[in-house]
């Protein structure tokens, strides 16, 4: 038999904790989840066997039958941990403009730990229409701005941790740990000679690419930028 890792092993702890929580059974869970799942599948991925990817079809399932949004997966499938308590978007405002709570400060430049969550106002006509679950995040720092990212800017972020090379992408450096502090940073994701890299835009603030190793998770891809 395969051998589970930390990672797979609290994973997998999640989704039975959420499913007792609930009062369901393995079987019950999987006739809420529909499209063919059954008991053993069920079993599987709290067995620790198999993990899924935040946004992928799969992780959709699990989240509706267990009441949890997408977003809830992204610590258990990459370092068994909460990396916080990351809101979802939440339109507060019926008018031209909606308060939407971000998930805070990213940099555009060195990592740094996320800030405190805030509400920023946002047009309506500037919410991007994008397929998936969005977060928001405001970007400190001048690092970006040959992408139109600057100190200030209000990023949209699809949470997809597989993006493409050219992409711009919120990542966690150091998310296990093993080379100081977490940090979050707003990046152009680049094919290297060795491998994917996060790269700066910014003529003024050049900064070292950050190779993308097992201590980069990736949060997801910029699919919109509102400049306040």
């Amino acid at each position: 038999m395969a051998k589970i890792s930390a990672e797979s092993e609290a994973f997998g702890q999640e989704i039975k904790r959420l499913r007792k929580e609930l009062g369901l059974s393995q079987t019950e869970l999987a006739e809420k989840m529909g499209g063919g799942a059954d008991q053993t599948l069920v079993s599987v991925y709290e067995k620790g066997r198999r993990t899924f990817l935040v946004g992928s079809a799969m992780a959709e399932k699990f989240s509706v039958a267990l009441g949890v949004p997408v977003t809830h997966w992204l610590p258990f499938t990459k370092d068994g941990e909460r990396l916080s308590k990351l809101p979802t978007l939440h339109p507060v405002d019926p008018a031209d403009t909606v308060a939407l709570q971000d998930w805070g400060e990213v940099s555009a430049g060195e990592p740094r730990p996320l800030t405190e969550p805030s509400t920023v106002r946002v047009p309506k006509a500037l919410l991007p229409k994008s397929a998936g679950t969005l977060a928001m995040f405001r970007v400190r720092g001048q690092s970006m701005t040959k992408k139109h990212i600057q100190d200030g800017s209000v990023l949209f972020v699809r949470i997809d941790p597989a993006p493409s090379p050219g992409e711009k992408v919120v990542a966690v450096v150091n998310s296990r740990k093993k080379r100081g502090p977490r940090g979050y940073v707003v990046k152009i994701l680049k094919q290297g000679v060795d491998g994917l890299e996060l790269h700066s835009a910014s003529e003024e603030e050049p900064a070292e690419p950050i190779p993308v190793d097992d201590t980069v998770d990736v949060v997801g891809v910029v699919v919109g930028v509102f400049n306040t």
